[in-house]
């Protein structure tokens, strides 16, 4: 998933099936009715808007702004309030879908859900989940403790607004709020746009794990990196390898091998129907088409998932600190068999993983070091 800030509490998010655009605000209609400029300059052409839906919180110009609208084709699918709704037939916009609270809709390899928010009028915040994530964006909300409820949803990311004026959180409250939903990754909107209804986005993200500021108008991908030491050790030796992961989805991912150093370079890289190999060393590179790489690797982190998913005697249980998955992996994988997975409770990064051959004989453990999350392009 591609997040890009489009300043205020705009975003565009792009999975690999489906494009949404969130609160765009991309023109100067604040100055005009209300004699506020805006700061940041306009990150794309409303004109060149082509997604499969645009979605609007509530009916505030910095939100569902009309300048914006009228520059949108006519054709521009919407989903927003039933009061946004209203506005936005009388800006000549048929393709318009109204949410209440609760109530979610489809749209590609996206699940979008309106949730709670306490606002000046008819809002809501979203809950989105794509590509194995899931997103809270808050929307515009005053303080509420019905907003601890989000964490129910266990999202991955928070948005949250953080300025404190015309009807949302100060930076306090964001935090407080932030904290109980347990987000991993907490990031603050809703500022320098304005100069007089701004914030300092650094009191937020500097008060809480996983607090990260977006730059705007920048493209983040929502991946990990991980720096994996893998140890095989057998009934006839043991080996090292060093790795570099990085998982995008579960159907895009690639290893690097970093050590020993005769293999050093070697990549593979897995877009979701072909696996390539590449060899810098050789100067090689190949291609194996429609090759099943999350049957197959049983390094790779999304395969132990889709491994304990389908393993119906898969088991979870809570220990200290950490959380344990075991399963047996893949019914017609007839080499490795046991897999073990252990994740950080607090951080919910994975530590390590022992995989174990279906006769005992070989085992793999896997150390995950310098997991970053959320990296930009």
């Amino acid at each position: 998933m591609i997040i890009r800030f489009l300043g205020q509490s705009g975003y565009l998010l792009k999975t690999e099936k489906s494009k949404i655009i969130i609160d765009p605000y991309l023109s100067d209609s604040v100055n005009r009715v209300a004699g506020r400029p805006r700061i940041l300059p306009i990150p794309i052409a409303a004109k060149d808007i082509n997604c499969d839906v645009v979605i609007c919180t509530h009916n505030h110009l910095d939100h569902l702004d009309p300048d914006t609208v009228a520059e949108i084709n006519d054709e521009q699918f919407f989903v927003t309030t039933n009061e946004g709704k209203t506005a936005l037939n009388r800006l000549g916009k048929d393709r318009v879908v109204s949410l209440n609270v609760g109530e979610s809709i489809a749209i590609g390899d996206i699940e979008i859900t309106a949730v709670f928010a306490d606002h000046t009028v008819e809002s809501f915040g979203l809950i989105i989940k794509a590509e194995n994530k899931t997103l809270y964006f808050s929307g515009d909300t005053l303080y509420n403790e019905k907003l601890f409820d989000i964490a129910n949803y266990y999202p991955d990311i928070t948005f949250i607004c953080i300025n404190g004026r015309l009807g949302n959180m100060n930076v306090n409250e964001a935090l407080i709020t932030a904290k109980r939903i347990g987000a991993k990754i907490n990031i603050p909107n809703h500022y320098d746009m304005f100069a007089s209804n701004s914030e300092n986005p650094y009191l937020f993200s500097e008060n809480i794990d996983g607090g990260s500021v977006l730059e705007f108008n920048k493209e983040y991908e929502g991946k990990i990196e991980v720096k994996v030491t893998i140890n095989v050790t057998s009934n006839k030796n043991s080996n090292k390898y060093i790795l570099k992961q990085t998982y995008q989805s579960p159907n895009k991912s690639m290893q690097e091998v970093i050590e020993p150093s005769n293999i050093a370079g070697v990549k593979l890289e897995n877009d979701g129907t072909n696996l390539k190999i590449e060899n810098s060393q050789l100067n090689l590179s190949t291609i194996l088409e429609n090759y099943n790489y999350l049957g197959d690797n049983c390094l790779d982190l999304y395969s132990f998932i889709e491994n304990y998913k389908q393993d119906s005697k898969s088991k979870f249980e809570e220990k200290d600190s950490e959380i344990i998955m075991k399963t047996n992996g893949r019914i017609d994988n007839v080499y490795m068999q046991e897999k073990i997975l252990h994740v950080d409770k607090q951080t919910y990064n994975p530590t390590q993983m022992e995989i174990k051959d279906n006769k005992q004989k070989t085992t793999i453990y896997i150390l995950y070091n310098e997991v970053k999350v959320n990296s930009s392009k």
